[in-house]
């Protein structure tokens, strides 16, 4: 792997500004130049991984999985993903950029009703939907946990955590020990 040599593309930059016809354009090359020699070099890769499409819930699996976990799902002209129409259980689908901010949008818009929701077959359609889309098998006191503490989007850095440690439980407490000690 290859880093983005710098020096390589300051040098393309002062050719540009020896060629540039306005004081406008020099400063803009002089800010970019700037600009370039301030920031770390980055490799080729990490350069791709910020290039790379946005998340897409639609693209193979899971288009599928969704279609699996939430038969009736459908998405609205406001790039909401619908999952339960009854209740109107969504995701807004523009926020997700990745699949773990899909999956964290999924934790904290679902766990509510699959913990407390008004009825036993709803809680049990969101619970068990919510196990099919993310490969796990929470309990219901687990997602009554879950919603008190990640639910609604109320902490949504310790949800993403949550969410890259494989849904271990345990992390949600280091969190919240580690909020109580800066306290």
């Amino acid at each position: 792997m290859k880093p983005i040599n710098a020096e390589e593309t300051v040098r393309v930059f002062h050719g540009w500004l020896e060629e540039a016809d306005s004081l406008a354009e020099r400063e803009a090359i002089e800010c970019c130049i700037d600009h370039i020699q301030d920031t770390p070099a980055v490799s080729q890769q990490e350069l791709r991984s910020y290039m790379l499409p946005w998340f897409d819930p639609f693209a193979a699996p899971w288009s599928g999985k969704i279609q699996r976990a939430f038969p009736r799902a459908y998405v609205n002209m406001n790039k909401e993903l619908i999952l339960v129409p009854r209740s109107n259980t969504y995701v807004s689908i523009s926020r997700c950029c990745t699949p773990d901010e899909f999956k964290a949008a999924i934790i904290e818009n679902c766990s509510r009703l699959a913990s407390k929701g008004y009825s036993k077959p709803l809680r049990k359609e969101h619970l068990e939907g919510v196990n099919k889309l993310l490969d796990t098998n929470f309990t219901q006191e687990d997602m009554e946990y879950i919603y008190t503490y990640l639910g609604n989007g109320i902490r949504r850095e310790l949800c993403m955590k949550f969410v890259q440690s494989g849904y271990d439980l345990g992390v949600i407490d280091e969190g919240l020990q580690a909020k109580d000690g800066q306290a």
